[in-house]
């Protein structure tokens, strides 16, 4: 019950966000102008087409949004002294986290469902959204694409609730919105930076951001898709989802002392 009041009061506070709108809009610009594009070069809307659509807006886009947006939330509260008001009341930390962990997921998950709206739409009444082809070989079914697309959501939401989670954290350590933001940025960089060198990579769930699309992409492109690590790329968000969580709570201890 908490949880569900913490999370009414955060949208209660949308407006008042220094970001609100802003990732929304710049995904719709970027994929509208991608498909008005191909439209106005008279490219055929097909599977292929999705999945570059996908990839323009999930990539970076997605990403920096969900490494930036819950650290400016968090420290957004801390700036301006929110969390010590909210913390004089009977509030518990784990609901208070999760409800503005939650409130940052959403943004991500916004994000996935405008541009799955766009693509899918456009394919369908553009390209007759028929399946892959090769010639007059019908290589995967419509149903077959709408399957693979869920699961590779389903996945990429995985990875989404990691990469909040890391930025959680970074908010709640560093209280100042851009110390929070240069952290979460820096750390992202830091880390790609040293996985492969390290041999670490399959570890970090950064890896498995654009992968996890991989089975609609070949598909897409008319490939048999190759072995998914779906239940490693699950595991490493997972994983990191806990420990991200946990350095938020108990930093969020640690201020109160």
């Amino acid at each position: 019950m908490q949880f569900l009041v913490l999370i009414t009061l955060e949208w209660r506070k949308w407006a008042q966000r220094p970001v609100t709108w802003a990732p929304l809009a710049i995904v719709v610009v970027l994929v509208l102008g991608y498909t008005i594009y191909l439209v106005v070069d008279e490219r055929e809307l097909d599977m292929a087409y999705v999945s570059q659509a996908t990839a323009i807006a999930l990539s970076f886009p997605a990403l920096f949004t969900a490494l930036v947006m819950p650290a400016v939330i968090m420290s957004y509260e801390w700036h301006h002294g929110t969390i010590r008001y909210i913390r004089i009341r009977p509030v518990r930390r784990g609901p208070l986290l999760m409800a503005k962990g939650a409130f940052a997921f959403a943004y991500g998950v916004a994000i996935l469902i405008v541009t799955a709206a766009i693509a899918w739409t456009a394919s369908t009444i553009m390209g007759g959204n028929t399946g892959v082809t090769y010639g007059d070989e019908l290589l995967f079914t419509s149903g077959e694409m709408y399957r693979a697309y869920a699961v590779s959501s389903a996945l990429f939401l995985a990875e989404l609730s990691a990469a909040t989670a890391f930025s959680l954290a970074m908010g709640t350590v560093f209280r100042s919105p851009g110390a929070a933001i240069t952290a979460a940025i820096g750390g992202w960089l830091i880390i790609d930076i040293a996985k492969y060198p390290l041999g670490i990579e399959s570890f970090v769930f950064f890896t498995h951001w654009d992968s996890v699309w991989i089975g609609f992409s070949e598909r897409a492109n008319g490939w048999a898709p190759g072995p998914q690590s779906w239940m490693m790329a699950l595991g490493v968000a997972a994983a990191w989802w806990a420990v991200c969580v946990a350095i938020a709570y108990v930093a969020l201890r640690r201020s109160e002392q």
